[in-house]
C-alpha cells in the first residue's frame, strides 16, 4: 500500500495551538515523533509535508486510508479514555523518546526502509525542528502564519529527492529556499536577527572523548572553565587542551570562566575572593597563554565586590546567569550593564539560561524566543549543556544554524560583548537579594583565620622599622624594658599592640588601629567571674537565676542595659512530636576566674510536658579582660531520641525599639529587611545599644518583637551539638568586629615598662568605617613602599586621609594586577582616598627614608 500522507495526532487543531510546557517524557515523545516524519523518505514517498489533525475528531472518523497516523503521549492524555487502535499503521509510540527507536518503529509499520546516515537525514530532521517552532513562536506572537505552504513543500521535497540521489548542490539549495520561505514569516514580525550564544560548562569528569571532538567541531562555541578543569586538562588530557587551544587560536571557541573550581562567591570574603579570582587569572595565562576577558561562574558572580574586583582585574564583561538555579539582577533586558553595590560597573549578559539536555526546555525554545523579541534590542538566547550531555534536539538546534539565522545566529562572548550594546539598561540587584553563603556542614574544629595573623604582623613590623617580623620586636622599637619580664618583679603595666585596622576601645582609652597603647597594672577589684555575674575592666555582666541567662550587660562609662540574653527551645519536624516543650534551669558554676578571663555555666534540661528530660543543655559565658565581647559556647546532649525533634536558639533583647538588622555578606555589611536572615553575623545598630551577633559558621536568625533577635545553636539535634557564638556590645560596624573576631591573634598584651610614648600608630585610616584587609612592604632607593588593600563596609561613602609615622611622599591606586590607575593627592604629608560604598581597593604609598 503506498504512503499518501503522515499525520500526527494533537490535542489541538494545529502545532501552534501546542503548549511549549510539557514535562520531559511528553515533550521529548512529541518531538520525537514530529521530526521522525520529516525524514526525507517519508517526504519523496508522500510528496506532502507532515500534516495534523485534532486527536478527538480521528478518535470518531479514525485515519485516511494511506495514511500514516502518530499519537503523541500529550494527545493520549487529552482523551478522557486512552485511545488504542488496533491498526499497524498508526504505531504505539507514546512510550518512546527518542528518534531512533521512532524511525525503527515507523518503518517496520510501512515497510520502507529508512536510512539512518546523519549525514541523509540531519537537515531534514533539523527542518521539521526548525518549522515547529516556528508555528509555536507565531501562536506567542499572536501573529497570522505568511508562510506559502505550497512554496515550502516544493523546496523541501525537491532536497528530499535530491539527497536522496545524491546531489548535495540542489540539495543544499533547496534547503536554503526552504528556511527562507521561514524566515520571510520570522521576518514579518521581528526582521532581526537573534545572537544564540552556546555555552558549554565543564567539570574534570566530562573532560573525555567528548569534550576533545566538541573543541574539533566547535563553530562558534563557548566554553566555560575553571582554573580546575585547565588544570585537569593539562595533567591527564593534553591532547584535548591542544584542541581546545586551537580552536581558540581559529576563532571557533571563545572561552570564560574566571575561578577555581566554579563555588559560589558569596561566601567568600574580600581577600579569599580576590586570590580566587586571581589565581583564576594566573592559571589561564600558564595553560592557554592570555587571561579571560569574559568572566563566568557555574554559581554567578554575586558577591557584593566582584564587579570592581573583575574591572581591576581586566575584565571587561560578565556572564551573569547563574547554572545553579540562584538569582539573577532585576532588568528588562538580557544584555545588560551590571551596577553593583559600590557603584562599579562591568558589561553583563543576563539571559535565562536553556537547557541543552532539556528535553522540555528544548521545546520550549520559542518561548524564550518570544521573551527576547518582546523586550531586546539585542536578541540573545543562552543555550547551556554539557559535553556529551545534550539532546538530540540542541543537535538539530546547530544544525538549522549551519543553513540558517532562522533560530539565532551563533557567536562567540567575546564577539557578542564587542558588537550589542546594553542600550541603557541597568541591572541593579539590591543589598537584600545578594545570596546568602550556604551553611557549612558540620561544626569547624576551629574558626577560619583569615588573613594570617603574620599577613600584618610582619608588615607592619617592617613597616615601623623594627628589627624583626614580631609583636616584640615591634615592643622593642617602642623603647620599652625587657618584655618577657624575667624578673620575679611583676611588670609595671601591660603593652598592648594592635596589628589590625580596627581600633578597641580598653579601660585605659583607645586602642589604635596598627598602634600601640599602654596601660598600667591594675588589680581587678572584683573577681572576673562569680555567682550570677562576670566583671572585666569595660562592664558587668549580671546574670538571672530564673532562666540562666543574661540580664543585664552594663558598661562602665556608659548607662542602662545594652542587652539581655537567654536560651529558648522550640519544637521541629512533625507537629505535635515535640509539643510542650520547655528549659528547665539548673543552675550555674564558676569553670574560672582568672587574670586573663572569667567563665561562669549555666545548666539546663530539655524535658516535655511530662516532665521527661530529653537532653541536657550547657551555655558557657566567657569575659575576657579589657573585652567588649561575650563567648557564648553551647553543649547539647540528647538523652531521648525525640531530642532531634527540637531546636535551641539563643535570645536577645535590646533597649531600642527602631533598631536597623544588617547582615554580613563578603566583608561588608548590608542592610537588610529580611525577618530571617542567614549570616556569619548580623548586627542590631541603634543610636544607643548596637550589638553585633557573631557566629563560627553560617546561622540562622530571626528578628522578631521590634528588639528581640533568635540566633539558631542547635537544630535536628545528633548533627550538630556544639554551637559558639560572641556578642559584641556597643558595636557600630559588625562586618570589622566580625574580621577582629575571627583573628585575635592580631592582638597582643606583653608585660612591658612604660615606653617614651604611652599611645601612637604608625598607619592610620581617617575613617572608622573602612578596613584594611591586606599589608605588604618593600624597600625601594627612594623610600619605603607600602601597599594596603581598603574596604568599605557600611555602605557609605567616604572620603578620608591615610597617614604614616613618616610622611607619605606619593600614593596611588592600583589595580589588582600591580598596574597604576590613579595619583592620589597629598595633603601634609597624608594621602586623600576617596571609596563609593562597598568599594575594595589597592593604595599604594611611599614614604620617605
Amino acid at each position: 500500500m503506498p504512503l499518501v500522507q503522515t499525520t500526527l495526532a494533537l490535542p489541538g487543531e494545529s502545532l501552534a495551538d501546542l503548549s511549549p510546557q510539557l514535562a520531559g517524557p511528553q515533550a521529548a515523545n512529541l518531538l520525537a515523533l514530529w521530526t521522525s516524519l520529516w525524514h526525507p523518505r517519508l517526504l519523496v514517498e508522500t510528496r506532502q509535508l507532515p500534516g495534523t489533525a485534532a486527536v478527538d475528531t480521528l478518535v470518531d472518523v479514525g485515519r485516511e486510508p494511506d495514511q500514516l497516523l502518530l499519537v503523541p503521549a500529550v494527545a493520549q492524555s487529552h482523551l478522557t479514555d486512552p485511545w488504542e487502535p488496533d491498526d499497524p499503521w498508526i504505531p504505539r509510540l507514546q512510550q518512546f523518546g527518542r528518534r531512533s527507536e521512532v524511525i525503527s518503529r515507523i518503518a517496520e509499520a510501512v515497510e520502507i526502509d529508512l536510512p539512518t546516515d546523519p549525514a541523509v537525514t540531519a537537515d531534514f530532521y533539523a527542518l521539521g525542528f526548525a518549522y515547529l517552532q516556528m508555528e509555536l513562536l507565531t501562536r506567542s506572537m499572536r501573529y497570522d502564519r505568511m508562510t506559502s505552504l505550497d512554496s515550502l513543500r516544493t523546496a523541501v521535497v525537491e532536497a528530499a529527492d535530491a539527497r536522496l540521489a545524491g546531489d548535495e548542490a540542489t540539495a543544499t539549495d533547496r534547503l536554503v529556499a526552504a528556511y527562507d520561505q521561514l524566515m520571510q514569516n520570522r521576518n514579518h514580525y521581528y526582521p532581526i536577527d537573534f545572537h544564540l550564544i552556546d555555552l558549554s560548562l565543564t567539570a574534570p569528569s566530562t573532560l573525555g572523548e567528548a569534550f576533545a571532538q566538541e573543541c574539533r567541531t566547535a563553530d562558534k562555541l563557548n566554553v566555560l572553565v575553571t582554573a580546575e578543569v585547565l588544570d585537569t586538562l593539562g595533567n591527564q588530557h593534553p591532547d584535548s587542551l591542544q584542541a581546545l587551544r586551537e580552536a581558540i587560536d581559529e576563532g571557533r571557541v571563545g572561552l570564560c570562566g574566571g575561578t577555581t573550581a566554579g563555588g559560589s562567591l558569596a561566601e567568600l570574603l574580600p581577600e579569599q575572593l580576590l586570590a580566587e579570582l586571581r589565581g583564576a587569572q594566573d592559571n589561564a595565562k600558564e595553560h592557554l597563554g592570555e587571561p579571560m576577558r569574559v568572566f563566568a561562574s557555574h554559581s554567578g558572580p554575586f558577591a557584593p565586590l566582584a564587579p570592581g574586583m573583575l574591572y581591576r582585574l581586566g575584565y571587561h564583561a560578565a556572564v551573569l546567569s547563574n547554572f545553579a538555579g540562584g538569582p539573577m539582577p532585576p532588568g528588562s533586558s538580557c544584555r545588560t550593564t551590571w551596577t553593583a553595590l559600590d557603584n562599579q560597573t562591568i558589561e553583563g549578559l543576563a539571559a535565562q539560561p536553556i537547557d541543552a539536555g532539556s528535553d522540555s526546555a528544548m521545546l520550549g525554545l520559542s518561548q524564550v524566543m518570544q521573551q527576547s523579541m518582546n523586550y531586546d534590542l539585542a536578541a540573545s538566547l543562552l543555550v547551556v549543556g554539557w559535553p556529551g550531555h545534550r539532546t538530540e534536539w540542541y543537535d538539530d538546534l546547530r544544525q538549522v544554524t549551519k543553513r540558517s539565522p532562522l533560530l539565532g545566529r551563533p557567536i562567540t562572548l567575546e564577539d557578542y560583548f564587542e558588537i550589542t550594546s546594553s542600550h541603557d539598561y541597568a541591572g541593579t540587584m539590591p543589598a537584600d537579594d545578594y545570596p546568602a553563603p550556604a551553611a557549612a556542614k558540620g561544626q569547624p574544629e576551629t574558626l577560619p583565620q583569615t588573613p594570617d595573623a603574620t599577613d600584618f604582623v610582619a608588615p607592619l613590623a617592617q613597616f615601623a622599622g623594627a628589627d624583626g617580623t614580631t609583636f616584640e620586636s615591634l615592643a622593642n622599637l617602642l623603647g620599652t624594658s625587657d618584655v618577657s619580664n624575667s624578673s620575679d618583679e611583676p611588670a609595671a603595666g601591660a603593652l598592648w599592640l594592635n596589628a589590625s585596622s580596627v581600633p578597641r576601645v580598653l579601660s585605659g582609652g583607645e586602642l589604635p588601629a596598627f598602634g600601640w597603647l599602654w596601660l598600667p597594672r591594675m588589680v581587678a577589684a572584683l573577681p572576673r567571674c562569680e555567682d550570677g555575674a562576670l566583671h572585666n575592666e569595660v562592664m558587668d555582666v549580671v546574670f538571672d537565676p530564673s532562666t540562666g541567662g543574661i540580664s543585664a550587660t552594663r558598661l562602665h562609662a556608659k548607662r542602662g542595659n545594652r542587652m539581655s540574653q537567654y536560651l529558648a527551645v522550640a519544637p521541629i519536624g512533625p507537629q505535635g512530636i515535640a509539643a510542650g516543650l520547655q528549659l528547665a534551669v539548673d543552675g550555674w558554676r564558676v569553670v574560672e576566674s582568672g587574670d586573663e578571663r572569667g567563665t561562669l555555666a549555666s545548666t539546663y534540661r530539655v524535658v516535655d510536658r511530662d516532665g521527661k528530660t530529653l537532653a541536657k543543655v550547657e551555655q558557657r559565658t566567657t569575659l575576657a579582660r579589657e573585652s567588649h565581647t561575650l563567648s557564648i559556647e553551647v553543649d547539647f546532649e540528647p538523652t531521648s531520641d525525640r531530642a532531634r525533634h527540637c531546636a535551641v536558639a539563643s535570645r536577645i533583647a535590646v533597649p531600642d525599639k527602631d533598631s536597623l538588622l544588617t547582615r554580613g555578606l563578603g566583608g561588608v555589611d548590608l542592610e537588610t529587611q529580611r525577618t530571617r536572615p542567614r549570616a556569619e553575623w548580623v548586627g542590631i545598630l541603634s543610636a544607643r545599644s548596637p550589638v553585633a551577633v557573631l557566629c563560627d559558621r553560617v546561622r540562622s536568625h530571626r528578628w522578631h518583637s521590634d528588639r528581640m533577635l533568635d540566633t539558631t545553636l542547635v537544630e535536628a539535634a545528633g548533627e550538630n551539638t556544639r554551637a559558639r557564638l560572641s556578642y559584641e556590645v556597643d558595636c557600630r560596624y559588625p562586618a570589622e568586629a566580625f574580621a577582629a573576631w575571627q583573628n585575635p591573634a592580631l592582638l597582643a598584651s606583653l608585660p612591658a615598662a612604660a615606653p617614651t610614648q604611652t599611645t601612637g600608630w604608625w598607619l592610620r585610616i581617617g575613617a572608622a568605617n573602612v578596613t584594611a584587609t591586606h599589608l605588604a612592604t618593600e624597600q625601594t632607593e627612594v623610600g619605603q613602599v607600602l601597599r594596603v588593600r581598603l574596604l568599605e563596609t557600611a555602605g557609605r561613602p567616604v572620603s578620608t586621609l591615610l597617614a604614616a609615622w613618616r610622611p607619605i611622599v606619593e600614593a596611588q591606586l592600583v589595580n589588582f594586577r600591580g598596574e597604576p590607575d590613579q595619583q592620589l593627592a597629598i595633603e601634609s604629608g597624608d594621602a586623600r582616598v576617596a571609596m563609593a560604598p562597598y568599594e575594595f581597593l589597592e593604595v599604594m604609598l611611599l614614604v620617605s627614608n
